[in-house]
């Protein structure tokens, strides 16, 4: 099943997904005019990020939860973040 949600903040599409739908969010981004999209960590790919780049979308990731994950994300060039515990970003600086 594909799952898309979307969501608005501060006046700013944002689309949120769980798989590997590059092709089918990079359309319906398009279509509404978003801001950025939101991939889950553990779907994200260098051919993802370059068409996300290409596209002119900031990439936000998910579930980031340890270390290991938060260098993942640095190692992508991504925009931001959404982290459970704040603790893994400050860990990370250290």
């Amino acid at each position: 099943m594909i799952k898309i949600d979307i969501y608005e903040h501060e006046g700013r599409l944002i689309v949120l997904y769980d798989k590997t739908l590059e092709r089918t969010t990079n359309r319906v981004a398009k279509e509404l005019y978003a801001y950025s999209i939101n991939p889950n960590l553990i779907r994200i790919n260098r051919r993802h990020m370059r068409r996300a780049r290409r596209a002119g979308y900031k990439v936000f990731v998910y579930k980031v939860l340890n270390h290991e994950d938060w260098a993942k994300a640095e190692l992508f060039k991504v925009d931001g973040c959404f982290l459970d515990d704040p603790l893994v970003y400050q860990a990370s600086r250290v």
